[in-house]
């Protein structure tokens, strides 16, 4: 689980939950396509990011669950979200890949990573 740097209209933090991530070949190029659930802790859908030369995001339930998305959609500005999910969706293509390096020379960072603590059943075994 990782929180977005982005909230809600009503404070709620944000969190995608990364389900699948699939490269995928074009002729125009490769690419990455990053699925997962977005909520707030009163609504999870489903997302579908695409990165390549551009970035895409597809709020699934806007097609499959109107009514349930509508009422979150109104809670976030889209947008600010859209481009957080893609930030995220490009940090987890470049771990992919070995890392993207910025124009200074360091790693890029993904937004809103968590760090948790290792599970205790692996810090023993």
């Amino acid at each position: 689980m990782v929180w977005l740097d982005v909230t809600g209209n009503d404070g709620n933090a944000l969190y995608f939950v990364t389900d699948r991530i699939e490269r995928r070949l074009s002729a125009a190029g490769g690419g990455f396509t990053v699925s997962g659930l977005l909520g707030d802790g009163c609504y999870e859908g489903e997302v579908l990011v695409e990165v390549g030369e551009t970035s895409a995001v597809t709020f699934v339930d806007d097609w499959l669950a109107r009514a349930d998305f509508s009422r979150f959609a109104a809670r976030i500005d889209r947008a600010r979200v859209g481009v957080a999910l893609a930030e995220l969706a490009k940090g987890l293509a470049a771990e992919l890949t070995g890392g993207e390096r910025s124009r200074r020379g360091r790693r890029m960072e993904r937004s809103g990573r968590v760090q948790e603590p290792v599970p205790t059943w692996r810090a023993v075994a």
